[in-house]
């Protein structure tokens, strides 16, 4: 269970191997170590497609800003709420944070 929240200045990646597919807009994931499976829209697909590589939370906002029609505040607080929940599931891993 994750000791903190994620700041807007912390930087994440996926965690975990998971084998995923895609559904239409939607992404279908499994993680074969537990074999729980989870579907995301197709925002939480494109935050997750956008945490294959480590990036600031900040700068995930800004990128998924630039694709949906969404106010830098709400995206902030929609985001950060969602990580939570990723990291809470194990599907997030913190690389740094000031």
């Amino acid at each position: 269970m994750p000791s903190s929240t994620i700041s807007p200045d912390a930087v994440v990646v996926r965690a975990g191997d998971l084998v995923a597919a895609p559904i239409g807009s939607d992404l279908a994931m499994m993680d074969l170590d537990s074999g729980s499976y989870f579907v995301l829209d197709s925002i939480g697909a494109a935050i997750w497609e956008q945490l294959e590589q480590p990036v600031r939370v900040r700068d995930l906002c800004t990128r998924l800003r630039e694709r949906f029609d969404v106010s830098e505040s709400r995206c902030e607080a929609d985001v950060l709420q969602y990580l939570e929940k990723l990291d809470a599931k194990r599907l997030l891993r913190r690389v740094d944070e000031p």
